[in-house]
């Protein structure tokens, strides 16, 4: 029971690491993007190769053909999926770039 205990103890003190090593992570992204990284699974140090295979993963596991008993929720989750992929790729493009955005930022369509 003491290693059953033990062991579960040190999990939750592993996930509590990496949760504040992730939280720390979003700190250096703009506001706006942090929940598009989070819908795409993704660290803030994401190559644009990280970024497509994980868009490409989710792409598939929510197409609404691949859910036909759910379609509805599965549309949803398609479009933010497709949504946070362009944002996360224009925010890349802009560091790429070296330009910093000024004025009016214009978010992304929403398709939802």
């Amino acid at each position: 029971a003491r290693e059953a205990y033990a062991a579960a103890r040190a999990k939750r003190e592993q996930e509590a690491a990496r949760e504040a090593e992730e939280a720390l992570s979003f700190s250096v992204l703009p506001d706006r993007l942090r929940p598009f990284y989070k819908l795409l699974e993704l660290l803030s140090d994401a190559t644009e190769t990280d970024v497509r295979k994980s868009y490409r993963k989710l792409a598939l596991k929510y197409h609404p053909d691949k859910n036909p008993k759910n379609q509805e929720e599965a549309k949803d989750q398609f479009n933010r999926i497709a949504v946070a992929y362009e944002a996360v790729l224009a925010h890349m493009a802009t560091l790429l770039a070296g330009d910093t955005p000024t004025g009016a930022q214009v978010a992304p369509p929403s398709c939802y």
